[in-house]
């Protein structure tokens, strides 16, 4: 990414992966509560179109 004039005050920070189980991912759904930081967008979109966990 060139830093151009848009993105010169953006640190990108290299974070690794979030610690996060499946059960604690079926929990917040079930309960209808965000995942939206936790999963990648197609993973979410894929459970959300299918009906999993409710």
């Amino acid at each position: 990414l060139a830093m151009t004039p848009k993105f010169k005050n953006v640190k990108f920070l290299d974070l690794g992966p979030i610690g996060i189980s499946s059960t604690e991912i079926r929990k917040r759904i079930k309960e209808k509560k965000s995942v939206r930081y936790l999963l990648p967008k197609n993973v979410m979109d894929y459970i959300f179109q299918h009906h999993l966990y409710e």
